[in-house]
């Protein structure tokens, strides 16, 4: 198992379409992450690289 997971950021309006990549892609071995707007994708980006800084 790979200790390094990759890491996806699904921007998706609709919420089924979003809930079922995120299943797949989870299914999948991946570290998922959903919004549903642009806004709100940006903020998670922002705390997402703030929190792997102080991972460091």
């Amino acid at each position: 198992m790979n200790p390094f997971k990759s890491r996806i950021l699904i921007i998706e309006v609709n919420k089924s379409i979003r809930e079922t990549l995120r299943e797949v892609l989870v299914s999948e071995g991946y570290e998922v992450e959903a919004s549903k707007a642009g806004d709100e994708a940006q903020i998670r980006i922002l705390l997402s690289s703030t929190q792997a800084k102080r991972m460091i």
